[in-house]
């Protein structure tokens, strides 16, 4: 493993160092490991002195604005350039790279930085862990064995995505080397506590209303098993939510007591739905996921349904079931 770690950090100096333009972009639906990637790589890369721009491929949730160089991330109808050298951190598939995919394949060098286990690899530099637990965690190491100064900025861009990808460290997808990654940021400077006071301890009132709905709806399946609930639109209208306010919903009906695997179904237009999986232990919902032409991890997954939701129950509880 620490050989093809220090494979990757040489070859990643090689793309960095031979580059004059550098574009790194989040993913649609982002979230904290996305967003720790891609800003710890901004500054580590402008700490280098090189030309990068960050760009957005979705809305980004309030709680991330204090990651260090996020404000400086541009829409892609706003940038007119191109990059020789392009990043795509933390994203399974092209798709998911949204309006910047063209910018993307037009890129000369085009690196893919990635823990999902269904990448198969779209970049023509590909430095791909399944089994790590986060792409910060894979960042991590790469920058390690570059032998440049990692910033205060940097290490806690990369503590960000390994604390949320990891549940604050509390899912199956930790190792003994997670926790060796956090001390050595930590050691750098990481601010834990900022991290810990946006993303966990600043909930707006709007998340907490969606939460009491999403709660209320819940529904037990399986013999106990299961739970799953559903936001409506109106829900979302009545409660003042956006679509990133939802995120929490499903880790509140996982850790319901003889639970294995939830799910939460997000109504996103007509008979179109957002569906994320959660599961405990060895459960892989990465299986059920795939079966509907989603994908992810095997305790957390999620997929995009087109047609009714009560197929789309009916069809999701009997693959589960399957699963148990």
């Amino acid at each position: 493993m620490n050989k093809r770690y220090e494979s990757y950090a040489e070859k990643f100096l090689e793309a960095v160092e031979a580059a004059q333009k550098i574009c790194i972009s989040s993913h649609v639906s982002v979230d904290g490991d996305n967003l720790g990637s891609i800003t710890a790589l901004y500054n580590f890369l402008k700490d280098m002195g090189k030309d990068v721009t960050l760009l957005k491929s979705d809305i980004i949730p309030n709680q991330y604005n204090f990651l260090p160089g996020l404000s400086e991330i541009v829409s892609p109808e706003d940038f007119s350039g191109a990059c020789d050298l392009y990043f795509s951190m933390d994203c399974a598939d092209l798709d998911r790279l949204g309006d910047n995919r063209d910018t993307f394949l037009n890129a000369k060098t085009r690196v893919v930085i990635d823990h999902h286990m269904t990448n198969e690899g779209y970049g023509n530099i590909n430095f791909i862990e399944p089994e790590i637990s986060s792409t910060c965690e894979l960042l991590s190491e790469i920058l390690f064995r570059t032998n440049k100064t990692i910033s205060n900025d940097v290490a806690t861009s990369l503590f960000t995505g390994l604390s949320t990808d990891t549940g604050r460290f509390l899912y199956t997808n930790v190792k003994a080397q997670t926790f060796n990654v956090a001390e050595r940021l930590l050691s750098l400077g990481a601010d834990m506590n900022m991290i810990n006071l946006n993303i966990y301890q600043s909930k707006p009132i709007r998340k907490l209303r969606i939460l009491e709905i999403g709660l209320e709806k819940m529904t037990e399946a399986l013999d106990g098993a299961l739970t799953y609930t559903v936001i409506t639109r109106e829900d979302m209208e009545r409660a003042g939510a956006f679509i990133y306010d939802l995120d929490e919903i499903i880790n509140f009906i996982r850790d319901t007591e003889g639970v294995l695997v939830s799910f939460i179904v997000k109504e996103v237009e007509d008979d179109v739905y957002k569906v994320s999986l959660r599961s405990k232990g060895n459960l892989d919902v990465s299986k059920v996921a795939t079966g509907f032409g989603g994908g992810g991890h095997k305790n957390a997954s999620g997929l995009t349904y087109n047609g009714k939701l009560e197929e789309l129950i009916k069809s999701l509880t009997e693959a589960i079931k399957n699963e148990l």
